[in-house]
């Protein structure tokens, strides 16, 4: 096969047969290309797939968070996974001289915002009123923190969040705890008529710099803490519940799946259109 000035050029069965070059249309995924290929073409001819691998790559993204959101939607405080776009500026740049993969342009991401407050009537219950605020903890790793306050008392007295870790107050870890113990809104602990200290509040200049860890747990990462954790103020007898709203994500998991399996049947579609040509090619 020949061409010459927009003119492909057939030879079979010894006569030359011509036939104009169709134009590209707009939304095609293929068009005949205007001039001899090259190897540099071999890019823009699988840059289709490309992109639809970044879609499925991104739906994958999404289908996690919702199936983690819906898992975790009665965990006490648990903050919603969601699939953000990287900053414009950030793309900008490390797209500069080079084309940056759509599949990049994703990132995992929670969702901070507070979660309300549900009565339970619990003397060891304990909400957070208002975001950013966040309870420090101590586990083997180091100081951490979590908005979950359904807390324990360990063999030696100590306030422990549910997976065991003692609640830090502004000197240490609290205790002994007794029976019928108060906890006033600013944190102060009472039991047995004593005061056993002030449950520590944390609160950070930029919450999405937090490394999220096991359950409701977060470590510091590259958040600053800030030196006052502004208005939080705590209600005993009360739990945060998750910020996840189930239809929501169910919503979401349903429409991400049928973009799936349809970016699915566009591949098939695709592997089928290019395995006819490359017989067609075979019969010239």
């Amino acid at each position: 096969m020949r061409k010459h000035l927009g003119v492909y050029t057939l030879r079979a069965r010894g006569r030359d047969r011509h036939q104009q070059s169709p134009p590209a249309k707009q939304g095609l995924l293929f068009a005949l290309p205007q001039n001899d290929v090259q190897e540099d073409d071999l890019d823009t001819l699988i840059s289709p797939l490309e992109a639809i691998a970044a879609g499925m790559s991104s739906d994958s993204m999404r289908l996690a968070a919702a199936g983690q959101n819906l898992v975790n939607a009665n965990t006490p405080a648990y903050k919603r996974d969601v699939v953000r776009a990287h900053a414009f500026p950030t793309m900008f740049e490390s797209g500069i001289g080079h084309p940056v993969p759509a599949r990049t342009a994703l990132r995992p991401a929670t969702d901070h915002s507070a979660g309300t407050l549900r009565q339970t009537g619990r003397a060891l219950d304990v909400g957070i009123e208002g975001a950013g605020a966040y309870f420090e903890v101590q586990t083997e790793e180091g100081p951490a923190y979590t908005r979950r306050g359904d807390f324990t008392v360990d063999a030696e007295g100590r306030l422990c969040d549910h997976a065991g870790h003692p609640v830090l107050g502004q000197g240490g870890t609290l205790g002994p705890v007794g029976d019928a113990p108060a906890i006033d809104a600013d944190g102060t602990l009472r039991s047995g008529g004593r005061v056993l200290g002030q449950i520590r509040l944390v609160s950070f200049e930029r919450e999405d710099l937090l490394d999220r860890g096991a359950g409701s747990l977060y470590a510091a990462g590259r958040a600053v803490p800030q030196a006052e954790p502004g208005r939080a103020r705590l209600r005993q007898q009360h739990l945060e519940v998750s910020n996840v709203d189930s239809a929501a994500e169910m919503v979401t998991l349903m429409e991400t799946m049928r973009h799936f399996e349809a970016s699915q049947k566009v591949v098939q579609g695709m592997d089928d259109m290019m395995e006819r040509a490359l017989r067609k090619l075979g019969e010239f």
